[in-house]
């Protein structure tokens, strides 16, 4: 493909090697035909890092939130994200990335929503069978529809 200059293609990296990546990445490329999270799109936000993502990942807010770009998981769809990335205000949308995962993902807003979660399921006085307590709510998910959670314990 002729990018070894300009790309690094890592494989899975941890620990410090994972820091030092996030640090010197520009960009983080995520493409994926399935993703029930993608946990590296967060990890690369709360860095500052602006991610590229695939329709294959939950990832659609990113540019609602002015982080990123969330495209169609093709090579024509990948390239052109890519170009039209290397003319973008990389650390504004860094920024931005950074703050939304602040806002609402950072572990005492993941905390609160467990809280209120277990709150609803004691309070909702629903009787408890053999297999645990159930409650069902709709949530919001990453792409701003609501779904139906079954919660059990």
């Amino acid at each position: 493909m002729g990018l070894s200059a300009r790309v690094t293609f890592r494989g899975q990296v941890e620990g410090e090697t994972k820091e030092q990546c996030f640090t010197e990445a520009d960009w983080c490329v995520v493409p994926s035909f399935q993703e029930n999270f993608c946990v590296v799109v967060a990890e690369a936000l709360a860095r500052g890092v602006p991610v590229i993502a695939s329709r294959g990942t939950p990832w659609s807010r990113l540019e609602e939130m002015g982080c990123g770009l969330w495209v169609d998981n093709d090579e024509a769809s990948l390239a052109e994200a890519i170009t039209r990335a290397a003319k973008m205000p990389r650390r504004e949308m860094g920024r931005r990335g950074r703050e939304w995962m602040k806002r609402e993902f950072s572990w005492p807003i993941i905390a609160e929503q467990m809280v209120a979660q277990y709150r609803e399921l004691v309070e909702s006085n629903q009787p408890v069978s053999e297999r645990g307590a159930v409650a069902t709510r709709s949530k919001p998910n990453l792409n701003g529809r609501s779904r139906r959670y079954r919660s059990g314990f």
